[in-house]
């Protein structure tokens, strides 16, 4: 989807969805094995800030998962 002078991207499933609470912590960095998408999260969000760029989730339980990340 394009923003005017620049770029949306969406990605979404309809698979089980996420808790709020679980959507906040998702771009927090920790050293949880178990919590590795986490950590990946952290760091796609800070090379997205880099370019000036924003990623954000939407997401509900049962629901499924939007992932949007705004450059431009």
């Amino acid at each position: 989807m394009a923003l005017e002078g620049g770029v949306r991207l969406e990605v979404s499933d309809t698979g089980q969805g996420l808790t709020p609470e679980e959507s906040r912590r998702l771009f927090t960095r920790t050293n949880h094995q178990d919590a590795r998408h986490r950590s990946g999260l952290a760091i796609v969000q800070s090379v997205v800030s880099d370019h000036h760029g924003r990623i954000s989730v939407e997401s509900a339980p049962g629901k499924g998962t939007t992932f949007r990340i705004e450059l431009g």
